[in-house]
């Protein structure tokens, strides 16, 4: 009831208001935050800029908000998006690969059950290389792509 009342005050048009003015018109206290942010979470509000900061309608609510809501429910942590990365990279980068050219993608990431012995971002997710000979050049051309 909360959250519908407070998305009735933000401008349907797309409008940004502020958080300040929001709290103040909804009366809805120090609850106001938690409810903001459950719109915001659910796919109904987007965050803006400003004193305080502020929020406004997202265009499309009625499509938007299911494919947030059920967005959420599929991944729930960041490495589960390494193998499906994998294999889309395998698949379609890998796809123009001619016959002698080396080409190979690995989950470079930590497992989920270790920590980093060597800090957070020194270790990419994800690891591409490749090898390519070319027609006019004399050697091998190789490029490593680290994907964080």
């Amino acid at each position: 009831m909360a959250a519908k009342k407070l998305l009735e005050l933000v401008p349907s048009d797309g409008v940004f208001i502020g958080n300040t003015t929001l709290q103040r018109r909804s009366n809805l206290g120090k609850r106001h935050w938690e409810v903001r942010k459950e719109l915001v979470d659910g796919g109904f509000l987007t965050r803006g800029k400003g004193r305080g900061g502020s929020v406004a309608r997202l265009a499309a609510e009625t499509e938007a908000a299911p494919i947030a809501v059920r967005g959420r429910l599929f991944v729930r942590k960041e490495s589960e998006l390494y193998e499906p990365l994998k294999r889309w990279i395998a698949e379609v980068w890998g796809e123009g690969v001619e016959g002698g050219d080396f080409f190979d993608v690995r989950i470079t990431g930590s497992p989920r059950t270790r920590k980093r012995a060597s800090g957070q971002w020194s270790r990419p997710d994800v690891t591409l290389v490749q090898v390519n000979s070319y027609d006019y050049l004399p050697q091998p051309v190789l490029d490593v792509t680290l994907l964080k």
